[in-house]
């Protein structure tokens, strides 16, 4: 069994002995093909790679592992975290977590690594860039604020910026119209959702899974509530400006 602990430049690994579950070998390599590769020549190909989800960082990994036929599965981040901290001693290396995530690999049934279709990265690639133009519209129009004399020198870059936004969208818009994004039409049916929160939210939820509506509901920004209250409890939240 194979534990990665990936990062954005490097891939802390170890390969465990499924019998005796004691590292055969721990490598450092880079997070690039040639690492991936280097990786593919030292591993069993019986040995299934487990990975926590990392984004770009780990997809990447996962999907060259894949194309290469090997068995690659799924860290729940939050899961192997309480499996990590109970099988470890206080010291916490990226050597340690890759052995970790191997004996996590062993105990446990993991599911597949999910990998992402071109069409899937395409969109949260623009959900990104999308997500870095907005931020940059706020913090000009902070500035224009606070430097009343200089909105003027800023007001061209912002009108700019918010030009680039309005492209992107009406690319997350054509985009999601294909047969594949087809959820994200659905979730446009909800009345105040447009294109851009319809995308966001598929987007995030493709890459997580919750085991119940009550975790999945804050997340995505809603607030679940009971259907039975003691009146006790309700005018303790409405003393504390919980209503």
């Amino acid at each position: 069994m194979l534990g990665i602990d990936v990062s954005k430049d490097t891939l802390s690994c170890a390969l465990l002995d499924g019998a005796t579950r004691r590292p055969l070998w721990r490598k450092e390599v880079k997070n690039s093909s040639a690492g991936w590769k280097q990786l593919l020549r030292h591993t069993p190909e019986t040995a299934p790679w487990i990975l926590e989800p990392t984004g770009r960082y780990s997809q990447n990994v996962a999907r060259a592992a894949r194309e290469a036929g090997r068995d690659v599965r799924l860290a729940q981040p939050k899961k192997a975290q309480l499996f990590l901290k109970s099988v470890q001693s206080r010291a916490k290396t990226d050597k340690l977590d890759a052995a970790g995530l191997a004996l996590y690999g062993l105990c446990c049934e993991l599911k597949p690594y999910p990998l992402k279709s071109a069409m899937q990265e395409e969109l949260d690639q623009l959900l990104c860039a999308r997500k870095g133009l907005s931020q940059s519209v706020c913090e000009l129009q902070a500035r224009q604020r606070e430097l009343p004399r200089a909105a003027a020198t800023l007001e061209p870059a912002v009108l700019a910026l918010q030009q680039q936004i309005k492209a992107a969208d009406r690319q997350i818009a054509a985009l999601i119209k294909a047969p594949e994004l087809a959820a994200v039409m659905e979730l446009q049916k909800v009345p105040g959702v447009g294109p851009v929160i319809a995308a966001t939210l598929a987007s995030r939820l493709s890459a997580r899974s919750f085991g119940h509506s009550d975790p999945g509901a804050p997340w995505a920004g809603g607030v679940l509530r009971a259907g039975r209250e003691s009146a006790s409890k309700r005018q303790k939240e409405r003393a504390v400006g919980f209503e």
